[in-house]
């Protein structure tokens, strides 16, 4: 039997107006402490935590302007934030305006 990994459905389409939730930019570290970013979680098990980098996107709305396939998931690049960059699913919420 031949199968392959097929991409997931775009949530969000150009155009969409969106919102930042959740997270602006996270980053994963083994250090103790991170004198910039916001403390997202920590995995004690595996000694990493996570971080915000940039939470002060969150809550910023925009437009998506491009939808890309990232490795079968989809990824959206937002005009109107403060960083105009890529971002996934679980940053965004649809809003009406």
């Amino acid at each position: 039997m031949n199968s392959r990994i097929l991409p997931m459905e775009p949530k969000f389409k150009v155009g969409d107006k969106v919102e930042i939730i959740n997270y602006g930019h996270r980053f994963w570290s083994y250090e103790e402490e991170s004198s910039y970013a916001k403390l997202l979680f920590a995995n004690i098990d595996e000694g990493y935590k996570v971080y915000d980098a940039l939470p002060h996107l969150v809550g910023q709305k925009g437009v998506i302007d491009a939808v890309n396939d990232v490795q079968g998931r989809p990824s959206y690049s937002i005009k109107g934030p403060d960083k105009h960059a890529w971002y996934d699913e679980n940053q965004l919420q649809l809003i009406n305006e």
